[in-house]
């Protein structure tokens, strides 16, 4: 009887924890937080519209890039707004820089199959291996001769993602952030 009446005390021990542990269910909650950009609204409230936005949404609808000197092409999209002082003159030091390792070892594939470059203001650009195939130096320096132009069009400057094809196949996917 000692035993079954310990075991009932521990179930009904562990029973209660549980139930004082559970959350409320939200809709029994009144909403009173408030915003901190808006004090005197209550979270949940429609904020009205407004006109100006200041900066776009959306990304950019997908622009195609191809290259006129040969088969690499790029498929690239900004994901955000950037100022040009940063992003522009990395893509051009990454180019300069492929470049010196063609003439040092010439065209080849990647090691590791990842090619990053470190810009200002920590930005990066990353292109890796894509579609089980493999990206070589001088594929790289045509896609960002791509990505600079495309970057200097009127889309503007930005961070985003991009595709690069080598004739038909897609060899890598990159990143600038």
């Amino acid at each position: 009887m000692r035993v079954s009446s310990l075991a009932f005390v521990l179930l009904w021990a562990q029973l209660t924890v549980l139930n004082v542990a559970a959350p409320l269910d939200t809709h029994l909650l009144v909403r009173t937080q408030s915003y901190e950009i808006s004090p005197s609204e209550i979270a949940g409230t429609s904020l009205e519209r407004r006109a100006d936005s200041g900066t776009p949404i959306g990304r950019s609808r997908p622009t195609i890039v191809t290259l006129r000197s040969g088969q690499v092409s790029v498929v690239a999209q900004l994901t955000m707004p950037v100022a040009a002082d940063y992003i522009i003159p990395m893509v051009r030091q990454a180019y300069a820089g492929v470049l010196l390792r063609i003439s040092h070892v010439g065209d080849g594939l990647i090691a590791g199959g990842v090619f990053l470059w470190l810009g200002f203001g920590g930005h990066r650009l990353r292109m890796e291996n894509s579609n089980n195939h493999q990206q070589t130096l001088g594929v790289i320096a045509a896609a960002l001769i791509a990505i600079g132009d495309f970057l200097s069009t009127e889309t503007g400057y930005g961070i985003g993602t991009f595709l690069v094809y080598d004739g038909d196949n897609e060899v890598a996917i990159g990143t600038i952030h």
